[in-house]
């Protein structure tokens, strides 16, 4: 009997779009299973569809099974049988394998739709996304991905609103004194987990110039999968902190516990799990120019992705500075807030201020001028941002515990952390790579003087 699971509603939030070029070897399929999720983590895409497309007519694109590589063999194997070379085709201009190549192309088609739950693509155990080439030589053949759904950042900002805003609750004062320091800690993890998942268009930014690297695509991975581990705890210890009021303390340990463990083994265990079984890469080491339309999409995507959560931010603090609780503050912690909610506000402010510029100074024309405008105003951006997120850390911990000291100390830790993540650490791998590059011209030059010497 068939029966069909529960409706997930998901609002489209995000559109974001990137080309994959891939590097082929003559007839056969190469997998590009890594490359489309680093796209889906690069666009921090939470629930939505995944459009991939490739833009030839002796190419398409498969999903088939990635674990027996004579899986692939046979189906070549099925493909020439079905669309043989010597079928007195008409079409030869472009050599015997040409006329073949379209045809199965028709066959097995240019376009795929896969569904992303959670950042994740909805994949089966055995399956793998290929680009099927079926001319005879090597081509570079260009995928465009495309996601549209909700943004998996926005559920942090989210997240880190409702930790601020429950502080201000009338009942948050029945909590005892421990309970709601480990409020304070989940409060800092989920900050931690903001400023991962915005460091990889930070170093985008600053080390690549909007360019799209092999090195970004792994920063992107990197940060994304770093970013789950105090998502996760935090989510853990907000659990805890829920039914440790409800249903006591050793009911919250056994069911934060379960959460956070939960967390752990399916992001990290099942995920390092299946990247031990995962064989081979599509990403071609020979990197491209990136084009400057691409370059200026990217930048507004990046934008994208970070403003709507700063705009919930700060409906947040809005709210806030409504509530009774609020008005109990002391005046030195209402001025905090009060910077902080302005500090968010101009951060939502700059970060809206490119595709306002593209749309009304530049009338929707791409230019290096514009780039370089908008680009800095979306560097610009998180440095309010972060100084938001420590204000309102300080009134939320100094709120909770009384502590003002600890809680100033707090929010000074966390300032420095993001501004390490968003610009200290990009700026130094920017120095290093520089040197590192400027090294390995001296050594080509070097070889290049005693090549013409002899």
């Amino acid at each position: 009997m068939n029966r069909l699971s529960a409706i997930m509603v998901t609002a489209p939030e995000l559109i974001a779009a990137a080309m994959l070029a891939v590097e082929t070897r003559g007839a056969g399929f190469v997998e590009i299973t890594r490359d489309v999720e680093d796209f889906v983590a690069a666009a921090g895409a939470g629930d939505g569809i995944l459009l991939l497309f490739i833009r030839h007519t002796s190419a398409s694109l498969v999903i088939q099974e990635n674990a027996d590589p004579d899986v692939r063999t046979d189906l070549g194997t099925a493909l020439n049988r079905l669309v043989p070379v010597d079928a007195g085709w008409v079409h030869d201009a472009e050599g015997a394998d040409d006329m073949p190549a379209h045809v199965k192309t028709m066959l097995t088609g240019v376009s795929l739709h896969i569904p992303v739950r959670g950042g994740a693509l909805e994949l089966g155990n055995w399956q793998g996304v290929y680009v099927a080439e079926h001319r005879e030589r090597s081509h570079r053949r260009e995928v465009v991905l495309q996601f549209l759904g909700s943004r998996l950042i926005l559920g942090a900002q989210v997240l880190f609103g409702f930790q601020f805003q429950a502080v201000f609750q009338e009942t948050f004062a029945d909590l005892s004194a421990s309970v709601r320091s480990i409020d304070n800690v989940a409060l800092a993890l989920m900050a931690l987990a903001i400023g991962l998942l915005i460091a990889p268009s930070m170093q985008h930014r600053i080390i690549e110039g909007g360019a799209d690297t092999n090195r970004i695509h792994r920063v992107a991975g990197l940060f994304a999968g770093a970013a789950l581990l105090p998502f996760g705890i935090s989510l853990g210890l907000d659990v805890y902190i829920v039914f440790d009021r409800v249903l006591g303390l050793s009911i919250a340990l056994a069911v934060g516990g379960l959460f956070g463990a939960l967390a752990g083994l399916l992001w990290f265990v099942v995920g390092l799990a299946l990247r031990c079984s995962f064989k081979g890469s599509a990403m071609s080491e020979q990197e491209k120019p990136t084009p400057l339309s691409t370059r200026i999409d990217q930048m507004l995507t990046e934008a994208r992705v970070i403003v709507p959560g700063a705009q919930a931010l700060l409906g947040f603090q809005l709210a806030v500075a409504f509530t009774r609780a609020f008005a109990e503050l002391g005046a030195i912690e209402k001025l905090v807030h009060l910077a902080a909610l302005c500090f968010v506000a101009l951060a939502v402010v700059l970060l809206m201020t490119p595709a306002a510029l593209h749309r009304i100074a530049f009338r929707g024309e791409d230019s290096n001028r514009f780039l370089r405008l908008g680009s800095a105003f979306v560097l610009a951006a998180p440095l309010a941002l972060a100084f938001g997120l420590a204000a309102d850390m300080q009134v939320a911990a100094a709120k909770a515990t009384q502590a003002v000291g600890s809680a100033t100390i707090l929010a000074v830790l966390s300032f420095a952390v993001l501004i390490a993540l968003w610009y200290a650490l990009p700026l130094l791998l920017r120095a290093r790579l520089a040197k590192y590059r400027d090294r390995l011209e001296q050594t080509d030059d070097g070889h290049h003087h005693r090549r013409r010497a002899r």
